[in-house]
């Protein structure tokens, strides 16, 4: 049903004119059909959303064209590529970081830390350096606590097994 929805709201503002609500709108769709493993479809939707999002006839769009990048790098990550989204996201976090909105850099931090947490690779600082660059951009917003919070209690918990394994 919301999927019809989004399509109908798609085609209205299509026909409207109205070209960042079109382009949110197939953002939105991507990131549905992604939850709901639907990745060819996800995929489509953000080839439109991107194209809207650089269509040099409008204004520049840089919201929807780095949302629209971070939706692409979690479908990578989706499809089970982590080291390849971990990669992209942290080359753009590393050259990049002045012209992304900040709501979608606090994204793109915990997306990252995310990553290297799961991948086991990192040392345990650079991950909680993450959350906090998440969390200095996004005070007010209650995600990148969340997120970070999660990590410190596995954390601990990892801690607890590997004192217990040595007792």
């Amino acid at each position: 049903v919301r999927d019809s929805i989004l399509s109908l709201r798609r085609i209205l503002y299509s026909l409207q004119g109205l070209r960042e609500e079109e382009a949110f709108c197939w953002l939105q769709l991507a990131k549905y059909a992604r939850s709901h493993k639907q990745l060819s479809h996800a995929n489509t939707s953000l080839v439109y959303a991107e194209r809207i999002g650089h269509d040099h006839q409008h204004v520049s769009m840089p919201y929807i064209q780095w949302q629209t990048f971070l939706e692409k790098t979690q479908l990578t990550y989706n499809q089970g590529h982590i080291y390849q989204s971990l990669e992209k996201a942290n080359k753009v976090l590393n050259e990049q970081q002045k012209s992304i909105p900040k709501h979608i850099l606090s994204q793109m931090n915990v997306l990252a830390a995310q990553w290297m947490s799961e991948t086991n690779s990192y040392e345990q600082n650079l991950i909680i350096a993450k959350y906090k660059r998440a969390i200095s951009l996004q005070t007010q917003c209650e995600h990148p606590y969340f997120k970070f919070a999660t990590f410190l209690d596995t954390t601990f918990d990892k801690a607890k097994e590997n004192v217990a394994k040595w007792k």
